[in-house]
């Protein structure tokens, strides 16, 4: 098994799951959502937020395209090939990886329990999202 291939890498539905990986940060960090819980938690204002866009977008632009592209490659390798089966697929790997070292992290930091579920199950829900869309490509 080739893992590290890309010859079958979809790349428009690698491009449309880093997008819907925004889609879901915008929805769970937005103000009327999780958003205002989130900078109380980490001690950070709405005008915080605002210092340095291109910087935090950026980073979490290359994050999210690194992690639609590497799910791509081990959905088409292991024949995940459905809506829900990339959806079940990703979250898995998100709830492992993501929202693990999460809770390793954080453990660690002494930040709270709920802040360590909001971060870790927003990668969980964008990671789903991004193995849904992979899903429905491959």
């Amino acid at each position: 098994m080739d893992v590290l291939s890309f010859g079958d890498v979809p790349w428009f539905g690698v491009f449309v799951a880093t997008v819907a990986m925004f889609v879901v940060g915008a929805a769970w960090f937005h103000a009327r959502t999780l958003g205002p819980a989130w900078l109380r938690l980490v001690g950070l204002s709405a005008e915080d937020q605002r210092e340095q866009p291109g910087y935090k977008y950026g980073t979490f632009a290359v994050v999210a395209l690194a992690t639609s592209i590497l799910l791509a490659m081990l959905m088409s390798q292991l024949i995940v090939t459905s809506v829900v089966g990339g959806a079940l697929f990703a979250a898995v790997l998100g709830a492992v990886f993501r929202l693990g070292n999460q809770f390793f992290h954080n453990a660690f930091e002494m930040r709270p329990l709920s802040l360590t579920l909001l971060n870790g199950l927003h990668d969980v829900a964008a990671m789903a999202a991004a193995g849904a869309v992979l899903g429905a490509f491959l």
